[in-house]
């Protein structure tokens, strides 16, 4: 009888080292599952049902201001007015000028144009103020900065004088040029440009003697501001 009672316990021990080491983990682990049970070391009674982790928190919206007014974060403004100030020159001539643009499409801008002209040679002297409509394509940049194409269309007032006489003309005129132009995070430029514009002066008796007509090439060095 005594053998009997000693098998029973040694089978009640025997169970209830099997259940410990099948519930009790060997390490730790950084999340349960949810509904799982986990036996602390030492802890007595049954054991503790640990709580299933959360998931991570979803981002919400902002809230609104209480006014109903919603804040709207400004996308990057890109500049949309440009003026420059240059320096010109041709064959035998130079001239300053001075340009504003406005960019009508992210690379597309319009503008106008001012430029003065004086030079001499041949016993004539000729001055020239002319007024030009221009646009200008821009390839690898926003306005105003990177590689560009531009044209423009306008007027002179020219008057040449000589020993003999004056001669004055209003002719139209028109340039096409090509250039690149950088820019810093300032505004400030700088652009290089070459081409060339065509004076429709005749060769009428009025206008015979001035030379400024023709197809004549145009070199341009401009600083600028970009805003």
């Amino acid at each position: 009888m005594r053998h009997k009672h000693l098998g029973s316990l040694g089978l009640f021990l025997a169970l209830l080292a099997f259940h410990a080491l099948a519930v009790e983990p060997l390490e730790e682990t950084p999340a349960v599952a949810q509904g799982s049970t986990r036996r602390q070391p030492g802890q007595a009674g049954p054991p503790r049902r640990e709580r299933a982790s959360q998931p991570a928190a979803q981002p919400t919206k902002a809230a609104e201001p209480a006014d109903g007014v919603l804040v709207r974060r400004d996308p990057l403004k890109l500049p949309r007015h440009f003026i420059g100030l240059g320096l010109g020159s041709g064959f035998n001539y130079y001239f300053p000028w001075l340009h504003y643009q406005f960019a009508v499409r992210r690379k597309f801008s319009l503008g106008v144009q001012g430029i003065y002209i004086q030079s001499s040679g041949n016993n004539i002297e000729q001055k020239a103020a002319g007024v030009f409509l221009t646009g200008a394509a821009y390839l690898s940049g926003p306005a105003f900065t990177g590689f560009w194409f531009e044209g423009g269309l306008g007027m002179y007032w020219l008057q040449a004088t000589q020993p003999t006489g004056v001669s004055e003309a209003n002719p139209f005129s028109t340039f096409l040029t090509v250039g690149w132009r950088g820019g810093t995070l300032r505004g400030f430029t700088l652009g290089l440009g070459a081409g060339f514009q065509y004076v429709f002066v005749s060769s009428g008796t009025t206008t015979g003697n001035i030379s400024f007509s023709g197809l004549l090439p145009l070199f341009r060095l401009d600083i600028g501001y970009m805003f």
